[in-house]
């Protein structure tokens, strides 16, 4: 500290150490007096709380006394519950401080107790929380003396009075010895103060003589030698001397000889380091200049010298050395700023002097204070590289027009530039090649020939294009196998419903005369009615007549229900031929579409490809359209012949009809008139049902026609699509 610098201060401070000593005595003795009386207090007390559990075990067991003997007990509780508030709050006084009743009524203030007598208190504290719930409900006003509870709590206070007795003693005994260590400790802080006061008066006389005599002498005798040396020894120094003012003279001499020494040490490594950097600045690779604040170029190293002098005729290095840089300049092409003030950051560019190409980099020189010293700039001769990047960018833009036979020359390069070139052309070469059996693979597929594949030693995504391409040409083949297989396979489905047709259109004809033979039947039916309504008398021959016929008809019938069953069933097999068709069809145009995808990846080449998998495509779609037209007629057709069949069905039940009313005539001849009314109606019906079932079979009979050319058409598609594929020669595993 600054005060304590001087001599005078230091005397007067240890007089003040003198004083402090006797004030401490003074304050601990007064401190430690206060702390007895407190300490007394807290030991009264603590000696209080053993009386006081004593008597509130007498004021229970008094209590108890009364309530069995049902006395009154309204008095003995009010005391009983002063005495448990009273120890209560003596012991969290005792606890944690505060205030508390002393013997004689007043309340003092107790400090927080130590933690040997806190430990012995708490335990007290536990034990107190139990009896105090048990004498609580002892003073309650719902005690029952015949509870369970009642006798719970008199078994409490039975173990706990003894412990909250002797862990009160505890506490007390542990206050008063603590009590007695507070004093014995003020005898030591008096004895100490003592033994201090008698030690620091030695050791100002001491003091006097070490900091005043022996410190002055040595600083003269260290002046003398200093002042009568002939050479200066900047590393001698003085011993420490303090804090007063001998030392800081002597503080301030050596500072003064430590600065000497690193300005003296500073300015020959400042030389030093200034040979070093001249040294490599004038034996390095790459071209140096150095220009300061004014623009001027102060320094070349030899490198720089030798780029001038071969590309300067008029002008050599030397020359332009403490000349502005804006001299140099005008023999520089490229760009530049206008001022190398506005470089404040590295800054690059390329630079064209004669016929030599340069790399320059100009940098700004800065102090630690980052204030702007000078420029360093750089050349580097990149000539020989500028002519092979220009080569390289030819033989590279070539190769992005299509152009791969251009080469780049190895025989004038080496290292990097070398290595560059060899992989440049590696990879030129490559990609002709790929490109040349590419070429002549799709020359190949354009003339319909798919047997070939690409062969040759190619490596990375050369070698994964050779496969892909490999596996290309086999899922074509593939392809257009199952195309000419579906194509074969559609032409046998073809001819088949074309025979399902010729049948299904004979059995229909069939149908149509059974029909004409049904109604020429009902006609004959219809006049033997006319006669028997003219000649009753002729009755019964001609209702046997009548009878036979029905038979006959009957028989008719009968065989036109089996007609029309042949013909559901001929419609069902047609439809699932049909079906047939459709899924072929399906199948070829997927085929069709994989083929497209597949020539799409061809590219150009896969052109016509892709056309002939188009044709396939429409192809298949048509035949599928057809069929779908195939399926809808013969649904249509299936569903005429059923309406058809129930007809039928219905014609064989009135003729079954029919039959047993002549069976009646023939009994019955009285009711003749009235069952040939019945007749004439029934037959009505019948002659219509008939004309329809006529109908209905010339639709069937314009159905099947359909069908037939249907089949036909879908059969010169299959064949159309069996021609196209024949363009395509493919492997014979295939």
């Amino acid at each position: 500290m600054i005060i304590f610098r001087r001599l005078q201060t230091k005397f007067i401070f240890i007089l003040g150490c003198f004083m402090t000593f006797m004030l401490i005595a003074v304050l601990g003795t007064l401190v430690i007096v206060n702390s007895q009386t407190s300490d007394a207090a807290a030991i009264g007390i603590a000696a209080r709380q053993q009386t006081l559990i004593l008597t509130i075990q007498n004021q229970t067991n008094t209590l108890i006394l009364a309530l069995e003997s049902q006395s009154s007990t309204t008095e003995k509780m009010a005391t009983l519950s002063h005495s448990i508030a009273l120890f209560s709050h003596s012991l969290q006084a005792l606890l944690h401080g505060g205030k508390a009743e002393d013997t004689n009524g007043e309340l003092i203030e107790l400090p927080m107790s130590p933690a040997l007598v806190k430990e012995k208190l708490l335990s007290v504290e536990q034990h107190w929380q139990l009896s105090e719930k048990a004498l609580q409900y002892l003073i309650s006003p719902h005690l029952n003396l015949f509870s369970d509870n009642y006798y719970d709590a008199l078994d409490i206070l039975r173990d706990n009075w003894v412990a909250i007795f002797e862990s009160s003693q505890q506490a007390a005994a542990i206050l008063e010895k603590l009590s007695n260590q507070k004093v014995y400790t003020l005898k030591i802080i008096l004895l100490s103060t003592l033994a201090l006061t008698i030690i620091a008066s030695l050791f100002t006389l001491w003091l006097g003589k070490r900091t005043l005599i022996r410190p002055m002498t040595m600083m003269i005798h260290a002046m003398q030698c200093i002042s009568q040396a002939e050479q200066i020894d900047f590393k001698r120094r003085l011993p420490d001397f303090g804090v007063d003012e001998v030392g800081d003279v002597a503080r301030l001499v050596n500072d003064i000889c430590e600065k000497l020494q690193f300005a003296y040490d500073e300015t020959q490594a400042s030389h030093a380091a200034m040979s070093r950097i001249k040294q490599a600045l004038d034996n390095a690779a790459t071209g140096a200049f150095i220009i300061d604040t004014r623009e001027t170029l102060i320094y070349c190293n030899k490198a720089a010298e030798l780029i001038l002098n071969k590309n300067l005729k008029e002008n050599t290095a030397e020359s332009l050395i403490n000349q502005p840089f804006s001299q140099l300049k005008t023999h520089l092409i490229g760009t530049f700023p206008n001022s190398l003030s506005a470089i404040t950051h590295s800054f690059s560019t390329r630079l064209t002097l004669a016929h030599t190409e340069l790399a320059c980099k100009i940098t700004p020189v800065l102090d630690q204070k980052q204030q702007q010293l000078g420029w360093v700039m750089e050349w580097r001769d990149i000539t020989v590289e500028v002519l092979i990047e220009q080569e390289i960018n030819h033989v590279v833009t070539a190769a992005a027009q299509g152009n791969f036979s251009a080469r780049i020359q190895v025989d004038n390069k080496r290292g990097f530039f070398l290595t560059l070139s060899q992989r440049m052309n590696e990879i030129l070469t490559a990609n002709q090649t790929i490109l040349t059996a590419l070429n002549t693979l799709f020359e190949k597929m354009a003339a319909g020939y798919l047997t070939e594949t690409l062969q040759g030693d190619f490596h990375g995504s050369l070698a994964v294009l050779m496969q892909n391409i490999n596996l290309t040409m086999t899922k074509l083949n593939q392809t257009l196998s199952l195309i000419q297989h579906s194509a074969s396979e559609v032409d046998e489905a073809a001819d088949t419903i074309s025979a399902d047709s010729d049948v299904l259109n004979a059995q229909t004809n069939q149908h149509a005369a059974s029909l004409e033979e049904i109604a020429a039947s009902i006609e004959q039916m219809t006049g033997s009615m006319q006669q028997n309504a003219a000649y009753s008398q002729e009755l019964r021959q001609l209702a046997q007549q009548a009878l036979e016929k029905t038979q006959q008809g009957n028989t008719v019938v009968n065989d036109t229900i089996n007609a029309m069953s042949g013909i559901a069933e001929s419609s069902r097999r047609v439809a699932d031929i049909t079906t047939l068709i459709d899924e072929i069809a399906f199948q070829t145009n997927l085929l069709a579409l994989n083929a497209a995808v597949e020539a799409a990846r061809a590219g150009d080449h896969g052109r016509s490809f892709a056309v002939v998998a188009s044709e396939v495509r429409q192809l298949a779609q048509r035949s599928a359209a057809a069929a779908k037209d195939i399926r809808h007629l013969i649904q249509e057709s299936t569903h005429r012949i059923d309406r058809g069949y129930a007809l039928t069905r219905q014609s064989e039940t009135t003729l079954g009809d029919i039959q047993q009313i002549y069976q009646r005539v023939l009994q019955m001849v009285q009711d003749i008139a009235n069952s040939s009314m019945e007749q004439s109606e029934g037959i009505q019906l019948i002659n219509r049902a008939i004309a329809q079932m006529d109908q209905l079979t010339q639709q069937n009979v314009t159905l099947v026609e359909n069908a037939n050319k249907t089949s036909l058409l879908m059969k010169n598609q299959a064949n159309q699509l069996n021609e196209l594929t024949q363009f395509f020669k493919l492997n014979d595993h295939q």
